[in-house]
This record gives C-alpha cells, structure tokens and sequence, in this order.
C-alpha cells in the first residue's frame, strides 16, 4: 500500500497500483494514518509517506512521485477521498503612483495604469 500511494497521488491510480479497490485502498489509508500517529483530518500525503520511512515501513529506495499541491493522506470525514489541501500564498499588492480627485472614472484609472 506504501509503495503504491509513494507511486501516485491519484486515490483511484493508487488503489489498481496497490491491486485493491479504492474504498478497500482508502480505508487502509486511513488506519496507516492511525497506526502512524497522524491526523487523517490534516495530514498529508508526503507526511504519511515521512512517518512510514521514518518507521522503517517504505525503504529508502522508493521513489515518492512529487504532486504540485499537497495531497490529503487519507479520506476525511467529510467525504472527500484524496482532497488537495492549499497552501498559504503570499499575497504582493502592487499600489500605483496616481494621483486622483473626487472626479477620476475606473475606465480613468484603467488608461492611466497602463
């Protein structure tokens, strides 16, 4: 099952990977999240992983497929069975050296940005 989720974030690609069904591979999910001392409800898919290498479970020598957004470990109880958690963004707010009166339009501002 370890190498198999190490394999893919996919709930569905993991399962045929892992020869089980998704329900039967998702419930094994959950209980490695037990066994390992993680919360299901906020941990993710590499710290899963982590704790698993950690405890000797996958060796180092399995390669685990990086996803650009992180991946829940295992299905919440709110349904969702493999959910991308976001990450924080840094937000850059950009202000332009405008000067305006009571008068100045959007459509104004718009020609004067760019």
């Amino acid at each position: 099952m370890l190498v198999a989720l190490a394999g893919s974030a996919d709930a569905d690609e993991v399962a045929r990977l892992a020869g089980l069904d998704t329900r039967t591979a998702n419930w094994h999910r959950s209980k490695l999240c037990l066994v390992l001392g993680l919360d299901r409800e906020a941990a993710t898919r590499e710290q899963l992983l982590a704790a698993a290498r950690r405890h000797g479970l996958l060796p180092a020598s399995v390669e685990v497929v990086r996803d650009d957004l992180p991946v829940a470990a295992a299905p919440t109880s709110d349904g969702a069975r493999q959910r991308r958690i976001r990450r924080a963004h840094a937000v850059q707010l950009a202000l332009l050296d405008l000067e305006l009166d009571e008068t100045t339009e959007s459509d104004d501002l718009m020609e004067r940005a760019a």
